[in-house]
């Protein structure tokens, strides 16, 4: 009897000790929770790859696709219409643009610019696209708003002379595409080597009466003054006058050459090699200085095609433009391969400084003032008194 009661009692507190556990567990402080883990920051979203920068001439050859067509003014051998399918072909195989080109020679630059100036001023839409003109004229038709400063630059080829883009702050936007050369041509039948002229004041050897040819544009001759000196040059002139020359434009002055009215005479390069070509002997050597003249194509402002004018423009002056303009007659000096070029490299062999409006310091500055035009017109009294 009291065994079973011992066993009982030990139940009970048994069963109490279970029961007393889990409400201590349920009382107690509960332990704290974890940290929570940290979320790591989400990584910024990588910055866009920048646009790929456009092609300027893809650019420019795509606008020329869709105008289709390019008015042109450029010298009497660009005007051929052989040149000219030879230029629309060459462009088409080069770019794919297929251009109806017009190219128009118009005589006195002087004008076109006039009319170029005109056109701006009564916001008329340009006759010309691409203007070709020399370079003394380019300044004022920046000036005037009537020529647009293109940055060649960003769409001529690799191997383009960097001379044929114009630096002269006033010449700025216009690009150079042949040259001419002014000198003395000569029958080397009729003048003998030892006795060709070396200077300007050689043409006032009295044995050259008769026998001499010189041009009478009085705006180059006064560029001449400026190079040699103004009271030199003019007493030269004067000189040379005694000699009664035959006088004239270019194309009358060669003509007059063809048929032997005369044996030497101060011009340009230009009829050399065509002179050649017709079985008349035909020579060429500078004179005092290399007197090479760079011809240049501007674009008009507000063109109705310009991205036309501008791929024939980019087109002119590459390589296979100057090898086109010397196949045609009109060479460029900084490209070799053509006389032109060989005339200037033997020059300056000679040791002859080049002269030009991008090299002669202050010449440009002179043909922008009014000096400039005084001095024409001295030489031109000069030269009317032959």
């Amino acid at each position: 009897m009291r065994k079973t009661r011992v066993t009982r009692l030990m139940a009970l507190a048994l069963l109490a000790l279970l029961v007393t556990i889990p409400l201590a567990g349920a009382c107690a402080r509960p332990a704290p929770a974890p940290p929570p883990t940290p979320v790591p920051a989400p990584k910024p979203a990588p910055a866009p790859a920048p646009a790929p920068k456009a092609n300027p001439l893809a650019q420019i050859i795509e606008g020329a696709t869709k105008e289709g067509q390019v008015f042109i003014t450029a010298t009497t051998d660009h005007a051929k219409a052989a040149s000219i399918e030879r230029l629309r072909k060459e462009i088409r195989e080069k770019y794919g643009a297929d251009l109806k080109i017009s190219v128009t020679y118009v005589e006195g630059q002087a004008g076109i610019l006039a009319t170029a100036i005109m056109e701006h001023k009564t916001g008329a839409v340009p006759t010309v696209d691409l203007q070709g003109v020399g370079g003394s004229y380019i300044p004022e038709g920046m000036k005037s708003g009537a020529l647009e400063r293109v940055d060649w630059k960003s769409l001529v080829p690799a191997g383009t002379p960097p001379e044929v883009i114009l630096q002269q702050p006033d010449l700025r936007g216009s690009i150079a595409y042949y040259s001419n050369m002014y000198g003395l041509l000569y029958n080397p039948d009729k003048v003998p080597a030892a006795e060709v002229p070396k200077k300007l004041s050689d043409l006032a050897d009295p044995k050259w009466k008769g026998r001499l040819g010189i041009f009478n544009y009085a705006s180059h001759w006064t560029r001449w003054t400026f190079v040699l000196g103004k009271d030199k040059t003019m007493a030269t002139a004067r000189s040379i006058m005694k000699n009664k020359p035959l006088q004239g434009g270019f194309p009358d002055l060669n003509n007059r050459y063809l048929i032997g009215e005369f044996d030497l005479a101060f011009m340009h390069n230009t009829y050399v090699l065509p002179n050649r070509a017709k079985g008349v002997p035909t020579a060429w050597r500078n004179l005092d200085f290399i007197d090479a003249e760079d011809s240049v194509l501007a674009v008009r402002t507000r063109a109705a095609h310009p991205n036309a004018a501008k791929l024939v423009a980019v087109y002119l002056t590459s390589p296979e433009g100057a090898k086109f303009n010397a196949e045609i007659g009109r060479p460029f000096q900084y490209y070799p391969g053509n006389l032109l070029y060989d005339m200037r490299e033997q020059g300056k062999k000679e040791g002859l400084s080049v002269g030009g409006l991008e090299t002669t310091q202050g010449l440009l500055d002179l043909v922008l003032t009014p000096e400039y035009e005084r001095w024409q017109k001295e030489i031109q009294l000069i030269l009317q008194s032959g």
